[in-house]
């Protein structure tokens, strides 16, 4: 995915109007979301924050390559067609390690005990 959002940023000045605006709009929402982590002690930290984040930088690449491939004209279709296989096998193949992963290792027990976590009330 890091490899597709450079792609969508170096495609970026091929958008118009829109599609231009939401660029613009993921781009300084994860910025102002990064700034504010990398100003607060102690956050960022956590998975809900990348949770809360994930959906940005896939709208960037969404409608980056969108818009490219409607400039791009006849060819704008296929090459999008091969980004977009090139991405789903990617995705694919994360997955798989995953899965490879908890089968051969097992799963992991997900919550702590209530003593480790909270202080006694």
């Amino acid at each position: 995915m890091l490899y597709a959002l450079a792609l969508a940023l170096l495609l970026a000045p091929l958008a118009r109007g829109n599609a231009l605006r939401t660029i613009l709009f993921a781009l300084i929402a994860m910025a102002v979301a990064w700034a504010q982590m990398a100003v607060t002690a102690n956050a960022g930290a956590s998975i809900h924050h990348a949770i809360l984040l994930w959906p940005l930088p896939e709208m960037v690449i969404a409608v980056s390559f969108a818009a490219a491939s409607r400039r791009l004209g006849r060819a704008g279709i296929p090459s999008a067609a091969a980004v977009l296989v090139v991405m789903m096998v990617s995705g694919a193949l994360v997955t798989n390690e995953y899965y490879t992963l908890m089968l051969r290792n097992g799963g992991t027990q997900n919550w702590t005990t209530p003593s480790s976590s909270c202080p006694a009330t």
